[in-house]
């Protein structure tokens, strides 16, 4: 079960940054440019490097994995029943609207 799938706020910070610098190709632009080549705008690019940033990202946070697992172990992990089935509830409602 997927528990979300929230862009942490950092990472798009780190795209935007990383498309907002020109890079060592726009220097050699000139106006010799050919009209059939096609040029992505700046929300394209931005969107692009976003891409490739979150394709780089883990949905699986091990931090927690591990936090959870020591506790299993450890028999102190005490789940909230009500939380339990509100997440399953609300995962079963999501994906029979999308079936």
């Amino acid at each position: 079960m997927k528990i979300g799938n929230r862009i942490p706020p950092i990472i798009l910070e780190k795209a935007a940054e990383k498309t907002a610098k020109p890079g060592p190709e726009a220097a050699g632009k000139g106006a010799r440019e050919s009209s059939s080549k096609v040029s992505l705008s700046d929300k394209a690019q931005q969107m692009s490097a976003i891409k490739a940033e979150l394709e780089n990202v883990s949905d699986v946070r091990m931090d927690k994995v591990a936090q959870v697992k020591r506790a299993i172990e450890q028999g102190t992990y005490n789940p909230d029943s009500t939380e339990v089935a509100g997440a399953l509830l609300q995962n079963h409602l999501i994906e029979s609207l999308y079936r």
